[in-house]
């Protein structure tokens, strides 16, 4: 073979390798968007692999290979809770960072905005997480995980909300935490806003008003 044919090959091989990464990276994105949305609006037990292949567009297989029905879910959630499908992370800790470097009241009405937006993202795989939960380990291990970090980035909200002077009495940080995080429960969310119809104008000046007399304390 001549030199120059032998080097072509090489080359072109470099080149094939990161084409088919990229290629099975978005086939990847394609099937945890897919499986995002059918499992939303259909639930868990309603959802096959056959649809979620069909939704993103590739094969059974394809789709086998990227994680079982369960995997799946849990990665579609990692996704809309703005945390990492590969990883597992459910949340994006850089959103809460951003929120607390603002002017206090900025911060509070950014805070309920983007509460809204995240249940908005994800209450339809909440559901579908606990109808899997009771079958599979891994998914009733990232809802207790989910409960377990939801109530941590309360508490540090609470932090937070003391070193800008808007605690008032001597009630404990946990329980504020604890009010806090039932205020705005994704159950509260879906009571509110899927049952009542409310805008995230509605929900955000809700829960500016009631964050004071529930969660600080009387000034």
């Amino acid at each position: 073979m001549p030199a120059a044919d032998h080097a072509d090959r090489r080359l072109r091989r470099k080149y094939a390798s990161p084409m088919r990464e990229a290629a099975a990276a978005a086939t990847q994105a394609r099937i945890y968007e897919a499986a995002a949305r059918l499992y939303a609006e259909r639930g868990y037990l309603a959802t096959t692999v056959a649809d979620i292949a069909r939704e993103a567009d590739t094969s059974v297989p394809r789709v086998s290979l990227a994680g079982s029905k369960a995997s799946l879910l849990i990665a579609a959630y990692c996704l809309r809770a703005g945390g990492d499908p590969q990883a597992r992370t459910i949340s994006d800790a850089n959103v809460v960072t951003r929120i607390q470097s603002l002017p206090v009241d900025e911060a509070l009405r950014s805070y309920t905005e983007w509460l809204f937006d995240f249940h908005e993202a994800t209450a339809g795989l909440r559901i579908a997480l606990r109808e899997a939960a009771p079958g599979d380990p891994d998914v009733a291990g990232l809802l207790v995980r989910i409960g377990r970090q939801g109530f941590e980035e309360c508490r540090e909200a609470m932090t937070w909300a003391r070193s800008q002077g808007l605690l008032h009495g001597d009630v404990d940080l946990d329980d504020r935490a604890h009010a806090w995080m039932a205020l705005g429960s994704p159950e509260s969310w879906s009571h509110l806003v899927g049952a009542g119809g409310w805008d995230k104008g509605k929900y955000s000046a809700w829960l500016l008003r009631t964050f004071p007399a529930a969660v600080f304390g009387p000034a």
